[in-house]
């Protein structure tokens, strides 16, 4: 097991959650809660923040809680004002809803950064990019602010003004399962049925 010295992680947990109905961040996997199963995966880190929208609905998160810099502006608000705080040049970001995810991916990721590159994103095998499960370098605050300053919250476009360093999930061992979310009620129910013995 790495230990990411010096290395801060996020865990977005500040979404509305419309279209499950319900807080993700509570729901049950494998008998922990989505929030507890990626906060233990993030252990390896030596700062955990925690970006929520707004504290009343958490009372009982451990960690360091950090509010969006704006409301209902998606993922991208969390990722600034993480950015703006975290005391690393890398930050580790991970959506809440990803429970099939392990701290393996966050290793392999991290190897992967260097001065080259502002941000190291993985791929599944259908070419799609993952950015809410990636490194970013805390240099990329100004371009995520003025973004933000123009109304535009789309996190793929922000990376398109970065230079990243995709990781195919393709030319490793771990399955493009790790990086599935659940977004709606129906997905909840796949997982349970395909992932967990009964």
């Amino acid at each position: 097991m790495i230990k990411m010295e010096k290395v801060s992680a996020v865990i977005l947990a500040g979404g509305k959650n419309r279209r499950m109905g319900c807080d993700k961040t509570l729901l049950e996997y494998g008998g922990m809660t989505f929030f507890d199963r990626i906060n233990t995966e993030l252990e390896i880190f030596s700062e955990i923040l925690i970006s929520i929208d707004q504290t009343a609905r958490y009372p009982a998160l451990n960690g360091k809680i950090i509010i969006d810099k704006q409301t209902d502006c998606g993922p991208l608000s969390g990722l600034s004002k993480a950015l703006d705080i975290c005391s690393s040049d890398w930050l580790f970001v991970i959506a809440v809803d990803l429970p099939l995810f392990t701290r393996k991916l966050a290793e392999l990721l991290y190897t992967k950064t260097n001065k080259e590159f502002d941000a190291v994103i993985p791929s599944t095998r259908d070419g799609r990019l993952h950015p809410l499960c990636a490194f970013y370098h805390k240099r990329n605050l100004p371009i995520i602010e003025s973004q933000m300053e123009a109304g535009n919250y789309r996190v793929m476009d922000a990376i398109t003004r970065m230079k990243v360093h995709e990781v195919k999930l393709g030319d490793t061992d771990l399955q493009d399962e790790i990086l599935g979310n659940i977004n709606t009620p129906e997905d909840y129910k796949n997982l349970k049925e395909k992932y967990e013995k009964h």
